[in-house]
């Protein structure tokens, strides 16, 4: 026969081998439900972990479309600056047709 020391730290079970399946099968449960709460945890920390790391994928998009923008109206801007250039530089030329011909009538 087995002696209680060589059992383990678990009595023995009092309704026969029924109770001592209806034990095991309550410590598998309790065992699996602990185990899906670490699994409910990990899956918790994987979802923070892939929001966060979209978050940082919407903040990198919105900077660089601002940094489109900002070179865009930098060309428009250098695009207005050499149009007024052209205008100034062409309403600075002196007419001279109209000088010449005021000279020579008079």
């Amino acid at each position: 026969m087995v002696r209680d020391s060589e059992r383990g730290s678990r009595p023995p079970a009092a309704g026969g081998p029924a109770d001592a399946l209806k034990e095991a099968v309550e410590r598998t449960f309790q065992g699996a439900a602990g185990g899906a709460a670490g699994a409910q945890r990990r899956a918790q920390d994987l979802f923070d972990d892939v929001t966060s790391a979209l978050q940082r994928l919407r903040e990198s998009v919105d900077d660089r479309s601002a940094a489109e923008a900002v070179e865009q109206l930098r060309e428009e801007v250098r695009a207005l600056s050499d149009r007024v250039a052209a205008l100034e530089r062409a309403a600075a030329k002196p007419t001279t047709t109209k000088s010449k011909t005021t000279a020579t009538r008079s």
